[in-house]
């Protein structure tokens, strides 16, 4: 399921020319969003939601639909139509679709 996958990038190297030694050497660590059930009916389940500031949902027009009332790890998507919607939450975004 495309919405339980994590990504980690690590150990950028950052080179000019072939074989110079490297200029940069930087450690990212991308912490992904994840939400389960997909497709969702009423409640949306979203690992890491707690303590989140900026959370809305869009439809895939980029129209903003809902600014949720979040309740700790879940939020209640229960108003929204069928369809395909954008998560976003603290700049970090996750698609899911509404039965």
């Amino acid at each position: 399921n495309p919405a339980d996958v994590d990504i980690e990038i690590s150990d950028i190297v950052i080179c000019g020319e072939e074989g110079e030694k490297p200029v940069a050497i930087q450690s990212v660590s991308a912490e992904q969003i994840q939400v389960y059930p997909v497709p969702a009916k009423d409640v949306l389940y979203v690992k890491g939601l707690a303590g989140a500031k900026d959370v809305k949902i869009v439809d895939v027009t980029g129209k903003a639909v809902a600014v949720p009332k979040v309740s700790k790890e879940s939020i209640n998507v229960s108003a929204l139509a069928k369809g395909i919607y954008i998560l976003f939450v603290d700049g970090k975004s996750v698609k899911f679709t509404k039965n």
